[in-house]
């Protein structure tokens, strides 16, 4: 019988995630649909920075606790 494959989760190679948060923030903060009465710039820096903390890194990555 044939070993169960896990399900594929996308890596993202996340090694510094400044330079990307930095174009993210850009992009969102220009947007034309930007509602700025509803959420602050610094609310959208922190969950955009809480998103991305949560990409998981390459999967070979040895900063990365095992997977189970």
């Amino acid at each position: 019988m044939p070993k169960p494959v896990a399900p594929r989760q996308a890596a993202v190679p996340v090694r510094d995630e400044s330079p990307i948060l930095r174009e993210w923030m850009r992009l969102q903060l220009e947007t034309v649909t930007r509602r700025a009465d509803l959420i602050t710039e610094r609310d959208v820096r922190q969950q955009s920075q809480r998103f991305l903390g949560a990409l998981p890194s390459r999967p070979d990555d040895p900063r990365q606790p095992p997977r189970s």
